[in-house]
C-alpha cells in the first residue's frame, strides 16, 4: 500500500504540471454558525465558488465558453483546534503573473467570507505565497500520509471535482 502512495504522491506532484502557488483557506466561525451544513460541506461548497470565480477572472470568457480551468489539486483536511480547512496547489497560467495571481486570490476569498469575519481571525482566512520547498507535498498530507510525520493520523481527502491537472 506504501508504494501506491508514492505512486500517487509522484503522480500529483509531477513537476512537468509547474506547481509554483500555495493558499490556504480558511473559514470564520461566524460563517460556520450561521450556515446549517456540516463544516465540511460549507467548506467545500464556499471552495467550489471561490475556484469559480477565480477561472472566470483570470480566464474570461474561456471559463465558461470552452471549460478553461486553472491547473491545481484541491486538499481538505481538518486538524483539532483548526477544524477543515482547504489547501490549493496551483500552476500560474501564461500569461499571469504570479504576485498578482495571489493578489486577486486573496481579494475573492476575503470578498467571499469578510462580512462573517472578526479581526482576531483576520489573518488566519487566506495564506498564499509562490511555491518554496515541499508545499504540495505539505497540501496533500492528509489524504496520502507523509512520511515525513508518519504519526499523523491522516484526516483529509482530495477533491476530485475541483482538482484540475491540464493533459499532457
Amino acid at each position: 500500500m506504501a508504494s501506491s502512495y508514492a505512486e500517487v504522491r509522484k503522480w500529483l506532484l509531477n513537476p512537468v504540471f509547474g506547481w509554483d502557488v500555495g493558499i490556504t483557506l480558511h473559514l470564520p466561525n461566524a460563517m460556520k454558525a450561521a450556515d446549517t451544513r456540516p463544516e465540511f460541506e460549507l467548506l467545500k461548497a464556499q471552495v467550489g465558488y471561490f475556484l469559480n470565480a477565480s477561472d472566470r477572472r483570470i480566464h474570461g470568457a474561456a471559463h465558461k465558453n470552452r471549460g478553461v480551468r486553472t491547473p491545481r489539486i484541491v486538499a481538505y483536511e481538518e486538524e483539532v483546534f483548526v477544524g477543515w480547512h482547504a489547501h490549493i496547489t496551483m500552476a500560474t497560467p501564461e500569461p499571469v503573473d504570479t504576485a498578482a495571481m495571489l493578489q486577486q486570490l486573496e481579494k475573492l476569498w476575503r470578498d467571499r467570507v469578510q462580512r462573517y469575519t472578526s479581526a482576531r481571525f483576520e489573518k488566519r482566512l487566506f495564506w498564499g505565497e509562490p511555491i518554496q520547498g515541499s508545499y504540495a507535498n505539505y497540501g496533500i498530507k492528509r489524504i496520502l500520509g507523509n512520511p515525513d510525520t508518519p504519526w499523523i493520523n491522516p484526516r483529509g481527502c482530495l477533491d476530485l471535482d475541483k482538482t484540475y491537472l491540464p493533459i499532457l
